[in-house]
């Protein structure tokens, strides 16, 4: 989790700065989103778990989650010890900018998840999208969402020292897919062991009849230091109200069942 003084601005990005790198976008969001805004933007409210069932996605395998490098951020859930799969990233599953920039990593994810079909395409600028919605009179509803994008550094420069500027081209593209956005932290951070520069956000979908919908967002940029790797991944993470554990953007990959993800997620091959 990240730590920072409580009632602190946040720190300016400028965006004007002169630049002299050059860079491509970070990472598209839109495959990350475009399953989950459907999903929240759905009319009902509910709070329920998905029954898990074991499934493989032709990546991996299935098994029982297990630690992995990424550090300990394990709650008391009822679903930390549950069936899991796993997603291997391999290169020769992408085209285009995704092979170019191909980082290796795995992870596992809770079996009643879904992989996006859709991340990982040819106009997909994420490697990977998993997500747990659930059914809402025909319609899903989203609960928590992980996605897996890239970044690229082709300045020679120190890459962390370029993350505000890469956040600033992230940004906006969450202004632009989230109603009622309000940015609630941004800044270095450290989750579940990875180091890096995170956005933290919030959304509401305003609702005729019913409750309001929470949307929390947290998008962290992963420091490559000491991974021996010139291309790097950025971690986008969504929930909302519906999960019965999410209330904060910082709850995200601490509660619920993302931690079983970023426990297992390690980087290199």
């Amino acid at each position: 989790m990240s730590s920072y003084p409580p009632g602190q601005p946040v720190p300016p990005v400028n965006p004007s700065a002169k630049k002299n790198y050059t860079l491509p976008i970070v990472c598209g969001v839109g495959g990350c989103l475009g399953l989950g805004c459907m999903g929240v933007l759905a009319f009902l409210f509910l709070v329920v778990l998905a029954t898990p069932s074991t499934q493989t996605d032709g990546t991996g395998g299935t098994g029982r989650q297990s630690r992995g490098t990424g550090g300990d951020n394990r709650q008391q859930t009822q679903d930390y010890a549950q069936e899991t799969v796993t997603y291997v990233n391999q290169r020769e599953n992408f085209t285009g900018k995704l092979a170019e920039v191909f980082v290796p990593f795995s992870f596992q994810y809770p079996a009643h998840w879904k992989r996006d079909p859709k991340a990982g395409g040819a106009d997909s600028s994420n490697y990977v999208k998993v997500e747990h919605a659930i059914n809402n009179d025909g319609a899903e509803l989203t609960v928590e969402n992980f996605a897996v994008g890239y970044w690229h550094n082709s300045s020679g420069q120190d890459s962390d020292s370029l993350f505000p500027e890469l956040m600033a081209q992230l940004e906006p593209q969450f202004q632009q897919n989230f109603p009622n956005y309000q940015k609630v932290y941004e800044g270095s951070s450290t989750l579940s062991g990875f180091e890096g520069h995170e956005l933290q956000f919030e959304s509401t979908v305003q609702r005729a009849g019913g409750d309001d919908l929470k949307i929390y967002g947290r998008a962290l940029l992963v420091s490559s230091k000491g991974t021996g790797l010139q291309n790097g991944v950025t971690f986008i993470m969504l929930g909302t109200s519906a999960s019965s554990d999410i209330r904060s953007p910082q709850d995200l990959g601490v509660k619920g069942e993302m931690p079983i993800i970023l426990n297992t997620f390690k980087l290199g091959e």
